[in-house]
């Protein structure tokens, strides 16, 4: 190898723009636009290298450069044709429950073209390093078997930089998270940080009405809440979209068909008790570091005294719904203090007041979960690697940041029977 080539490669490695895989950038051998990318996956990059040439760098998986990339990739499809789906009671054993609406906040987005990443995995962990502490067949068990099942998506195995073409390939920790203390509040969140979150739409005549959120919680099933079903002015949710942090963002988003809406058997609205549903996808998702699901609260003793909400609900109270994905860090509040909150809320709808086995409270001075986060997760750290458990689904609230008002919760674990037989049998 020659010194003006080393040169150039010390070059290469000092003007790296630091961004991430799928970010925009501009090429400045011609000021055009383009898009962060592997090297691997570049024509126009991998010709420069064969000339000695290096392309302009953001960044590195693992050892694999990724580049500004000029050329034209990906192919692009439109959302699915929303097919016809059920509405279906699956059956509950006996545990006593009670049930919930909400008005939603309604974001509208045309139609537009999408890309779907497929995962990019030549070999997979053998298997995660966790004892399942539960019995078999007991409540839980299914989940943590699954749970430590999809921490293995974490790690991927790539191709090695293209210095390094002999090598074998390299396994890469694509963990998008680092567990912090829960000091953040109302901002937005990083690329890959929640790549369990889900858009629900809804199908209407100026496009795709997303009005709720959702979390994946397998291959083909996502967990929202009752009320989030069925739209009164758009009817059953038709498609769900994951991939994103902003909500028209096509690097690596996935748009599927909702085939089958199941709600709670002892969801009955108005009420706001058993406001859990699940949505079955016609395909199973495409995991990657972007798209992976999230755990079920397989432990309630898990459970400490903060957590996190997430999704795409207004900003403040009448404004509009975000297009980018938030997060916020909340308290969780005694069930007395939570009745004192919603003492005026009427009989029909919260019958025996908040009611702490199915439900949860959590809130801090201007920082709830607003409308247009019905339905997504109020979630917390697992103990499994770069894993999220999902402890509540955000079910109603008063307006959003009033005061010391929480938001209500429908708690996963008390229905974690029901959602295991239905998920995993």
């Amino acid at each position: 190898m020659s010194y003006s080539f080393l040169i150039l490669i010390v070059f290469w490695f000092s003007t790296i723009l630091a961004l991430d895989e799928g970010d925009s950038c501009t090429l400045k051998s011609n000021g055009a636009p383009g898009q962060c990318t592997t090297i691997l996956k570049c024509a126009s990059a991998l010709q420069l290298i064969q000339k000695q040439q290096f392309p302009q760098t953001c960044g590195f998986a693992g050892t694999v450069p990724i580049v500004c990339c000029g050329d034209r990739n990906g192919d692009s499809r439109p959302p699915p044709t929303p097919t016809q789906r059920p509405i279906t009671n699956r059956p509950v054993t006996n545990r006593p429950v009670t049930n919930r609406p909400m008005t939603n906040t309604w974001g509208t987005t045309k139609t537009t073209k999408t890309t779907t990443e497929r995962a990019k995995e030549t070999k997979r962990p053998t298997g995660s390093s966790n004892v399942n502490p539960f019995a078999p067949n007991s409540i839980g068990y299914k989940s943590y078997k699954k749970c430590s099942e999809y921490s293995n998506l974490v790690i991927s195995y790539e191709k090695p930089a293209i210095l390094f073409i002999d090598k074998e390939n390299e396994e890469v920790d694509t963990c998008g998270f680092k567990v912090i203390p829960l000091i953040v509040g109302g901002v937005e969140a990083s690329r890959r940080e929640f790549p369990h979150m889900v858009l629900v739409g809804y199908n209407s005549p100026e496009g795709i009405q997303w009005g709720c959120g959702g979390s994946l919680i397998s291959e083909r099933y996502v967990l929202t809440a009752g009320h989030c079903l069925i739209s009164r002015e758009y009817g059953n949710a038709t498609y769900a979209r994951m991939g994103v942090t902003k909500i028209d963002d096509n690097n690596y988003r996935q748009d599927i068909n909702i085939i089958e809406i199941i709600r709670h058997p002892k969801y009955e609205p108005p009420s706001h008790y058993n406001d859990i549903g699940l949505l079955r996808l016609e395909r199973a998702v495409s995991f990657n570091k972007y798209v992976r699901p999230a755990c079920l609260n397989f432990n309630q003793k898990a459970i400490n005294v903060n957590a996190i909400a997430s999704g795409w609900g207004r900003t403040d109270f009448a404004g509009y719904s975000s297009d980018k994905l938030m997060k916020v860090t909340l308290e969780l509040t005694d069930a007395a203090t939570c009745n004192n909150s919603f003492r005026r809320v009427s009989s029909q709808k919260l019958e025996n007041g908040i009611v702490e086995s199915i439900q949860i409270c959590a809130g801090a001075p201007g920082k709830d979960t607003c409308q247009g986060d019905s339905g997504g997760p109020l979630q917390i750290y697992s103990k499994i690697k770069c894993m999220y458990e999902v402890i509540g689904v955000t079910s109603f609230g008063k307006a959003c940041g009033i005061g010391k008002s929480p938001g209500v919760y429908t708690r996963v674990f008390y229905y974690m029977d029901w959602l295991e037989r239905t998920l995993w049998g």
